[in-house]
């Protein structure tokens, strides 16, 4: 008689071992050598893209957020200048310069 297998330890493999790529460990665990390996590569392609597009995704939103704030400061300091040469000629002409 063979001796069993848990199957809360294949769950506990197969949900983390997964989060790194490695989705065939809870396969293995059982004897789907075949399922494994299929899933060994399925699970490292899959993972893979999905750091990639995240890391992607944070310097592109990093990026984004830092243009954005550039831009923020730099509408605030065009505004200031504007009022200030309205002032001016305002205060020189007695006429909106605009």
């Amino acid at each position: 008689m063979l001796p069993q297998k848990s199957e809360c330890v294949a769950v506990v493999l197969a949900i983390i071992l997964s989060f790194f790529g490695l989705w065939e460990v809870g396969h293995m665990y059982a004897g789907k050598f075949g399922r494994g390996v299929l899933l060994l590569v399925a699970g490292l392609i899959f993972t893979g893209l999905f750091w990639v597009s995240l890391l992607l995704t944070v310097i592109l939103i990093g990026y984004v957020g830092l243009i954005m704030f550039a831009g923020w400061l730099w509408q605030a300091y065009d505004a200031y200048n504007t009022v200030k040469r309205y002032n001016q000629v305002a205060l020189q002409t007695g006429r909106a310069p605009w």
